[in-house]
């Protein structure tokens, strides 16, 4: 059972609270009066001039206790499954990353959309470990006999062509800094062509994408971008590249004017609870390429988002984009 089950004082995790605020992205989810009464209901004033409907459910969060908190999501949950943002299967991805943040606080969330706290836990035989009897006389371990290894026949050798062989696995350091330095090495096609070349133009994330599955294709020899999903809230089902040599899901961000710091942090809040169920994810990161510049504290960002999930380590990575567009 998680700790924070039996604790109603520990504090809501920072992924339940993004999966919460995201079903009101867009001007989606029950209205700003259903909030503000689920607001009242766990205790809290109606934060002033919140802005969206978003933004009022994290600042109402920022202003509460754990146990307020802990009252917030019961009153959220119920809003959200009483107009209808639960029912399977119009909106089952959404349920899917509200169950999973729930875990995360050591809640469950049914597929009606009933929450309950602490996880039901079963008890498990534990098979009896035969004790040796006191006077048995120990089996004495016989010693292999070493097997002569043969040479090898010079016939049998098969030649390799150099620059095919099987890449060695990068360390996660190394996979940080490739995905850093992205912008750096794709300068001589964005920028400073030769005559007579049109310079490569890097504005969507669709662009990004196809940049950094070139560059995981240079250092793994396995790299599957995935097939997207159903997109909610901005989110999408499955990251854009699995690694499944280091069980590492890779997810590729871009910022736009229009597109708010808190709809990106939203995003990787619900992406995290998401790409940790697929079985071949162990690691998280996490790359927003800042093409239009708008996010203001990048260490900040990065620090916030980057703390492990769950027992999995997740990184995320701010960085700047110094071509300008064509």
């Amino acid at each position: 059972m998680s700790p924070q089950a039996t604790d109603p004082a520990a504090p809501v995790p920072h992924e339940l609270i993004g999966a919460l605020a995201s079903t009101f992205n867009d001007m989606g989810g029950p209205s700003h009066a259903k909030i503000d009464d689920a607001i009242n209901a766990a205790g809290l004033a109606v934060p002033v001039n919140p802005g969206n409907k978003s933004n009022k459910v994290r600042a109402a969060f920022g202003l509460a206790r754990p146990a307020q908190a802990r009252a917030l999501v019961e009153q959220l949950v119920h809003v959200i499954r009483d107009n209808g943002y639960y029912d399977l299967p119009a909106y089952e991805n959404s349920l899917r990353r509200a169950q999973a943040a729930v875990a995360l606080a050591g809640g469950t969330l049914s597929d009606q959309g009933f929450l309950s706290w602490g996880t039901p836990t079963s008890g498990a035989a534990t098979a009896a470990v035969p004790t040796p009897a006191a006077h048995a006389t120990p089996t004495p371990t016989p010693t292999p006999t070493p097997t002569p290894t043969p040479a090898a026949n010079p016939a049998e050798i098969t030649f390799v062509r150099p620059g095919t062989q099987r890449l060695a696995l990068p360390t996660h350091e190394r996979l940080l800094s490739v995905l850093r330095r992205l912008p750096a090495s794709l300068k001589p096609l964005v920028r400073d062509r030769r005559v007579d070349q049109d310079a490569l133009r890097m504005s969507n994330e669709y662009d990004l994408q196809d940049a950094v599955e070139f560059a995981l294709r240079l250092i793994y020899d396995d790299v599957r971008p995935e097939e997207r999903g159903p997109s909610v809230a901005g989110g999408s089902t499955t990251p854009d590249f699995l690694l499944p040599e280091v069980q590492t899901a890779v997810e590729v961000k871009v910022t736009k004017p229009g597109r708010r710091n808190n709809q990106i942090r939203d995003e990787i809040l619900v992406d995290s609870t998401t790409y940790l169920a697929h079985p071949q994810v162990n690691r998280l990161v996490f790359v927003v390429y800042d093409l239009s510049g708008t996010i203001d504290n990048p260490p900040g960002f990065e620090r916030d988002l980057g703390e492990p999930i769950n027992g999995h380590r997740r990184d995320t990575l701010v960085v700047d984009w110094p071509h300008a567009q064509p």
